[in-house]
């Protein structure tokens, strides 16, 4: 099985350490380095090659912080360039985006309930072992968190985002469909009850919540990056996808 090579550049011997003891006990499918600044970072990321880096925003030395590093990054050229994964305890929706505009993949946020190395370590996986290195295939036994994880990064692809109500339920709906046959999947039967009595809402307001975030990604994205991540025949000046279709096709991704 090819190793999957990750850079963690982090000043918390604490943290660090819980990452290397994962791997240890992992058995060797990923193989780590650790770096503590932003100078050491750099120096790793263009002696060697690798799959991931992950990256702590705010490193507490005097050469130069998380935003730095992905700035002097997309200065060195290379093969083929690492899939980034900023984690940091920053909430900031705009420091966030900051990030990503400097190169960041995807954020993890250290104060969200459902944060762990692990659940760090199993995205990076399912990005390093997707189809042309898209996280796009969940391996077996995946747990819930990790394919809810891969599921948001799709979504926030296209545009759909945390402060859209419609956010929680189609996380929700994408995963309870993969569990599904597509072919006998029914929302109003399958779905819509199981979210109405989790989140004490009607199953109108739920199906409304989620045909609203989806028309607004194909009201407001870019069509090229709608035409990328979802790849359904469909006049995308025209129509948008309906619920059902349109949860069957992530569920179809994601599904164990």
């Amino acid at each position: 099985m090819k190793k999957m090579k990750i850079l963690l550049i982090e000043d918390d011997h604490a943290h660090c350490k819980e990452y290397s003891d994962l791997v240890i006990r992992q058995g060797g499918i990923h193989m780590l380095h650790t770096a503590n600044g932003c100078s050491s970072g750099l120096e790793f990321a263009k002696r060697d090659r690798f799959d991931v880096i992950l990256l702590d925003l705010e490193l507490n030395n005097s050469d130069g912080d998380g935003i730095r590093f992905l700035r002097e990054l997309r200065k060195v050229e290379m093969k083929k360039r690492p899939y980034i994964i900023v984690i940091t305890v920053i909430t900031s929706d705009r420091t966030h985006s900051f990030a990503r505009q400097c190169g960041a993949d995807f954020v993890f946020t250290k104060s969200k309930p459902d944060y762990s190395p692990q659940l760090v370590l199993d995205f990076a996986y399912n990005y390093f072992t997707g189809a042309d290195n898209e996280v796009t295939c969940i391996r077996p036994a995946q747990s819930e968190e990790c394919i809810k994880t891969s599921v948001r990064h799709e979504l926030k692809s296209i545009g759909i985002t945390y402060d859209m109500d419609g956010f929680a339920y189609l996380i929700d709906s994408i995963y309870i469909a993969s569990m599904h046959d597509s072919k006998d999947l029914s929302l109003s039967k399958h779905i819509y009850p199981i979210l109405a009595r989790k989140y004490k809402k009607s199953d109108q307001s739920i199906e409304k919540a989620i045909r609203n975030a989806i028309n607004k990604a194909w009201r407001e994205t870019d069509l090229s990056e709608l035409a990328r991540h979802y790849t359904v025949e469909l006049s995308y000046t025209t129509a948008t996808p309906r619920p059902k279709e349109f949860i069957c096709y992530y569920a179809e991704k994601f599904r164990a």
